[in-house]
Parts: structure tokens; sequence; C-alpha cells
């Protein structure tokens, strides 16, 4: 069976985080060395720290295969020409307010899917009373057809003649 620590995926990723003993990784996600090492022999355990290694701008990529820089390079420290710096700034902007845009529309979505609930919830109501209303309908029907083979309709047929 093969140790973890002689997995590279794991050496990296103690490197990256400044740790010598898996224990100390399972601290950091508040969780067993039994459990970190199961993650490991089921390869799911870049999904425990990939979110770790992107608040803590670790290059997720270097961890699994070990190309690449260690840390993740921010545009700002790589030298490039002014006019492609600014084109970078200028699309993060977009992005950023993209992203503003995005969280209006899904407050909004928010909102109509709320209006759409409670208009499902009235034509429910609604139905319910049709549905009652039907049903006094025909009673009234029932009594009237009851009442006309008794020959009582007859007589409020002569009331209602005394009308016209």
């Amino acid at each position: 069976m093969k140790k973890n620590l002689d997995n590279p995926v794991v050496k990296r990723a103690l490197i990256a985080f400044g740790f010598e003993h898996i224990s100390d990784i399972a601290k950091l996600f508040s969780k067993s060395s039994q459990n970190i090492n199961g993650m490991i022999r089921r390869e799911t355990f870049i999904n425990l720290i990939e979110p770790e290694c992107f608040r803590r701008k670790i290059n997720v990529e270097w961890i699994k295969t070990g190309e690449g820089d260690m840390n993740i390079v921010k545009i700002a420290d790589i030298q490039l020409p002014w006019e492609i710096k600014k084109v970078i700034e200028g699309m993060q902007k977009l992005i950023d307010h993209l992203s503003k845009d995005i969280e209006k529309h899904e407050k909004k979505n928010q909102d109509i899917w709320g209006a759409v609930n409670d208009l499902r919830k009235d034509m429910s109501r609604i139905n319910a009373a049709q549905m009652k209303l039907g049903e006094e309908i025909g009673d009234v029907k029932n009594r009237m057809i009851d009442a006309a083979q008794s020959g009582e309709i007859h007589r409020l047929g002569a009331i209602g003649d005394k009308g016209k």
C-alpha cells in the first residue's frame, strides 16, 4: 500500500500550506487524519483543499501537476506593456460591473418568483372557491329538479308569472 506522504499531490499541498504533516491539514479543515487519508485514497482531497487554495492564492494546478508557479500570479505583478494592462483593467471593471448587474437581476428574479408563487396561491384559492361554487350550483340544480318533480316548481312559476 502506497503511503499518502509519497503522493506528489499531497507533498505539494503540504509545501503550499506550509505544513509538514497530514495532521496539520486535518486541523486546518477540522477533520481527522483518517478522514483526510480516506479523501486522498478516494482522490477527493483536491475538492477539499481547492477553496482554501483560492483563498490563499495558491495555484491548484501546481498542486495537481507540479507545473507552473505555486502561487497565483497577479496581472499587476507581471511586466506587460502599458496598453495591455489598461485593457485588462478595463475588462476587470467590466466584469465587476456585470457581476453587480447580475446580482441586481437575481434579486429581481427572486422578487418575480415570489410574486409568481403568490399568484399560484391565489389561483389555488380561486380554484377551490370555483369548485365550491360549482358544488353549490349543483345542489341548487338538484333542488330545482326535485321541486319540479314534486310539483312545487309550478307554484314558484306562478309567482314568477305575476311579475310579468
